[in-house]
């Protein structure tokens, strides 16, 4: 559990997909220094508990072998679609958030929109997205020259290279 002090060091991530259980997931493991043996050892306490311990990997990856260094916890807060994460956005300062993590495929506000309207909002935001359809960096780039095409993390990763990216975009590459 992350305690207040943790709350005023840890980068705080946005994470925005209409799949609730990579919602679930993501901020599970990127919240939490324990590895997969430490986290099978606690019991549950409720269903909510009991959801949050269920389905050890994300994208493929076993989280025995996401060995937690220092540096790489989270503070992640989750939205269903780009509508609920702009409220949030205004709702807080501008450094509140350090990095938005979106999907790009969603129903009502797709990822590249929320892009959009954040950087309207906050040209500093740093934004990744995620997306399990292959990209075309050459043709993305024509289509949309603003959006940084490093900023893609295509789908399956591990947790430990989800880490890695997001520390690398989070220290400006």
């Amino acid at each position: 559990m992350i305690n207040n002090l943790d709350r005023d060091l840890l980068p705080r991530i946005m994470v925005v997909d209409d799949e609730k259980d990579i919602l679930r997931i993501i901020k599970r493991d990127l919240e939490s220094p324990l590895s997969s043996s430490s986290a099978s050892k606690t019991t549950p306490s409720n269903d909510t508990d009991a959801q949050k311990n269920e389905g050890a990997s994300y994208l493929g990856e076993n989280r025995e072998h996401d060995a937690k260094k220092d540096g790489d916890t989270f503070i992640v807060e989750t939205f269903t679609n780009g509508l609920n994460a702009l409220e949030a956005l205004d709702s807080h300062p501008h450094d509140y958030y350090d990095l938005v993590l979106t999907d790009i495929r969603m129903p009502r506000m797709n990822g590249f929109e929320l892009y959009r309207k954040i950087k309207e909002k906050n040209p500093s935001m740093k934004i990744v997205f995620i997306t399990a359809f292959e990209i075309n960096k050459e043709e993305f780039s024509k289509v949309l020259p603003s959006i940084d095409v490093k900023d893609f993390i295509i789908k399956p990763i591990s947790m430990t290279n989800l880490r890695i990216k997001l520390k690398e975009v989070l220290k400006g590459y």
